[in-house]
């Protein structure tokens, strides 16, 4: 519904990539950021003062505007999306509206490939750290 929700999926997915590796996003976002203050964070991370700013200025639709700045580091992320791509080009989403356009610019040869259908509601966790999760159980 729109992108301050759709982090959720951001987070989740985060967890079953790869660094370096490809993400892609499909979330309509037709109620654009959402949090009302969202994009206004757009400035200060332009700014190069981000941490500093939500440091004197706390806001719930900040922190998760930093935290998505934060995960957007960890892959090469595309976000099929209504919102427009100069919105969330900051953030380090590529941004598109056509998936054909975005799928044409990934490749997809060799590489293992999930889809993470409800990607708001899906925790990927790695074996490794399920096993000694499930040791302290």
């Amino acid at each position: 519904i729109n992108l301050y929700q759709s982090t959720k999926t951001l987070f989740n997915a985060t967890k079953a990539v790869k660094k370096g590796g490809t993400l892609i996003i499909l979330a309509e976002c037709s109620e654009g950021g959402g949090a009302k203050d969202f994009f206004e964070w757009a400035v200060p991370l332009k700014e190069g003062c981000l941490d500093q700013k939500l440091r004197k200025n706390f806001t719930i639709g900040g922190y998760i505007f930093y935290a998505a700045c934060e995960a957007l580091g960890k892959a090469k992320t595309y976000l099929i999306s209504k919102i427009e791509p100069d919105q969330v080009k900051a953030m380090g989403f590529i941004a598109n509206n056509d998936p054909n356009e975005i799928f044409s610019n990934v490749d997809f040869k060799g590489k293992d490939i999930y889809i993470m259908a409800h990607g708001g509601s899906v925790m990927p966790q790695l074996r490794e750290d399920y096993e000694i999760l499930c040791k302290d159980i």
